[in-house]
């Protein structure tokens, strides 16, 4: 699919084969523990680094459905973007991503 070939690590990322099995060769891979791992080494070497949240953030995990988004913000908050567009958050509603970006402390563009 894509040209994404199958038993890739490509196709481990996007999780849409397999994903027992992709996990099985591939290993952990993605989290945002080591996402904050790359986030801050950049930001060791280069302070001035502008760290922008493209969005989808707030979706997709069982924990971010029960939380109604809560915990992603609570992690994103810890990672201190300096702002964040927004995508697959409405599905959350348009009345609770606005409650959620009012307590933002970064940019909501």
């Amino acid at each position: 699919l894509y040209g994404i070939d199958d038993g890739s690590p490509a196709h481990y990322a996007l999780s849409s084969g397999d994903f027992a099995a992709l996990a099985a060769g591939y290993g952990r891979v993605g989290g945002l523990d080591r996402v904050a791992t790359v986030i801050n080494a950049i930001r060791a070497d280069r302070p001035d680094a502008l760290l922008l949240d493209g969005g989808d953030t707030w979706h997709g995990s069982y924990t971010c459905y029960h939380s109604q988004g809560q915990d992603m913000v609570n992690v994103m908050n810890a990672l201190k973007p300096d702002a964040m567009t927004f995508h697959w958050e409405f599905t959350l509603g348009s009345d609770r991503v606005t409650e959620l970006v009012e307590g933002l402390p970064y940019a909501a563009l």
